[in-house]
């Protein structure tokens, strides 16, 4: 385990413990035995060191869009990345629990821009046009599909981080959306099954 790994993993118990807000890199410092100078040649501040804690959620989200993306059947990829849940469910058991003020959670809001929502477009688009061209979506507008389902998420995803909608009303958000994405992507029947069988 290098150094950094070790970093990451010390901060995150202790901003899991005491949140965001309470944190001091002299927690680190102490629980490491770690001088200000071994922090700053991996971090140049506590923010960034947050933003790769950030980051690792992501990759940790993005590794199961993967998986669904690896199916060689396009539309049962489609299900299992819809089973899988809003990235909120890895996110709430990740660092974003810890984060309570405005400012950070503004800071979460706008890495889900970059490392998030950009890379999952790029591989979910290319997963959609693999379905059109093996015509096992024939006539999906991948365009209409990419920008509906980040369009809903975004808001869901926004709404929920800032307080503005519990659990239950984003939940009730997404699968609205869903089941205007199920027209869009011709799998109506499919996704209503999905939907009707397990709670997302």
């Amino acid at each position: 385990m290098t150094r950094k790994t070790e970093i990451n993993l010390c901060a995150r118990k202790l901003i899991l413990d005491k949140g965001y807000e309470s944190f001091r890199l002299d927690d680190v410092l102490t629980e490491m035995e770690l001088s200000k100078g071994g922090f700053y040649h991996y971090y140049k501040s506590v923010e960034s060191l947050l933003e790769a804690l950030i980051r690792e959620d992501f990759i940790r989200d993005m590794e199961r869009v993967e998986e669904a993306c690896a199916n060689p059947s396009v539309k049962q990829g489609l299900l299992q990345l819809i089973r899988s849940g809003s990235i909120l469910e890895d996110a709430e058991s990740g660092i974003l629990q810890a984060l309570n003020s405005d400012k950070s959670l503004q800071r979460y809001l706008t890495l889900m821009e970059s490392a998030w929502y950009q890379p999952f477009k790029e591989r979910f688009s290319a997963f959609l046009q693999k379905g059109v061209e093996s015509g096992e979506l024939p006539g999906v507008d991948v365009f209409a599909v990419c920008e509906l389902f980040e369009a809903v998420n975004r808001h869901a995803n926004r709404s929920h981080i800032l307080g503005l909608w519990d659990r239950q009303s984003s939940e009730r958000f997404h699968q609205a959306g869903l089941k205007l994405l199920s027209i869009e992507l011709k799998m109506e029947q499919e996704i209503r099954q999905l939907l009707n069988g397990s709670k997302l």
